[in-house]
């Protein structure tokens, strides 16, 4: 009896949460084409991983199929890149909208503006090829220290759990790695703080900005 009772709530439950689910995929939907426009305007080229159908309508490839042949890790929802100089961003709408994450292409069009501020091109071999990268300069990660140095302990301690949390490290104080260390993921100190920033989680105020600026000014 309990469980028949019970049977309209699990259906109005289950209702919502797919209004829900509607709602997000549309919000992550819009924000992904503001970010194409202001990345395109910037000069990255900005690829959005969609399923794709043969002519039957059955599914040839999944959108996360897509996103992880192109180069997109699996359980992540954006990826930047350079490819031959060029600054390539990817990014996973299921992904985003499956994990709640709004913000995914501004997170990483954030990594192409930071391309020019404070990194680096080098050279590799890759099968006998000479292939362009890129990196955070050793002045780029000076910057960046000083930068995180200037924030409270609290949006400290919110970037530092949000790194490691993220698999880039699992050091108490990264600041004192070895640069070589730092140069592999440091950017990410920053799109960490814009995250924070979108979300709430930090709090800018007037003299907070002050210093920042400071910083970069």
């Amino acid at each position: 009896l309990l469980k028949k009772e019970l049977e309209p709530v699990k259906e109005k439950h289950t209702a919502k949460l797919e209004s829900l689910k509607k709602k997000y995929e549309e919000a992550v939907a819009k924000e992904l084409l503001v970010a194409k426009k202001i990345a395109e305007s910037l000069g990255a080229e900005f690829a959005i991983a969609q399923e794709t159908r043969d002519e039957k309508g059955n599914v040839t490839e999944t959108a996360q199929e897509m996103y992880e042949r192109l180069g997109g890790k699996e359980g992540t929802a954006g990826h930047h890149y350079i490819e031959n100089g060029v600054s390539k961003i990817l990014v996973n709408p299921v992904e985003a909208a499956r994990a709640k994450t709004i913000g995914t292409g501004i997170h990483e069009t954030v990594h192409h503006i930071l391309r020019d501020a404070f990194k680096e091109n080098y050279t590799v071999i890759v099968d006998g090829k000479k292939v362009i990268k890129q990196r955070i300069s050793e002045e780029g990660v000076a910057i960046i220290d000083q930068f995180f140095k200037s924030l409270s302990e609290k949006d400290q301690g919110f970037i530092r759990k949000d790194l490691q949390e993220r698999g880039y490290t699992e050091s108490k104080d990264f600041t004192k790695e070895e640069y070589v260390d730092k140069a592999k993921y440091y950017e990410e100190v920053l799109t960490s703080y814009v995250e924070g920033l979108k979300n709430e989680q930090i709090i800018l105020d007037l003299s907070r900005a002050e210093k920042i600026q400071n910083v970069f000014l």
